[in-house]
């Protein structure tokens, strides 16, 4: 509602793959809702398990996606919206 935006470190760079825990990544930081550009199924199951919102990145900026977000223009995702892996060539962008 603020249209606030923050930079924010990610505090989980290190994890290995499948092994991401999204809430540590965060740093601590009260939130509502996250827009993603790509997530693993784990990461989306721990981040909705904590009552947070995940929505995909439809805008090429930041503003672009708070616009769509604050409008309602942002799908929320679902667990068969995650992506795969990152064999053969996937491309997904998280």
């Amino acid at each position: 509602e603020s249209r606030e935006a923050k930079v924010m470190s990610n505090h989980d760079r290190g994890h290995a793959h499948g092994a991401c825990r999204p809430l540590r990544a965060l740093g601590g930081e009260s939130l509502d809702a996250i827009v993603v550009g790509g997530i693993g199924a784990g990461a989306l199951q721990g981040l909705t398990m904590s009552g947070l919102k995940v929505y995909q990145a439809e805008g090429v900026t930041i503003a672009d996606n708070i616009t769509c977000l604050a409008e309602q223009g942002l799908s929320e995702l679902a667990g068969d919206q995650v992506c795969g892996g990152h064999r053969n060539g996937h491309g997904c962008s998280h």
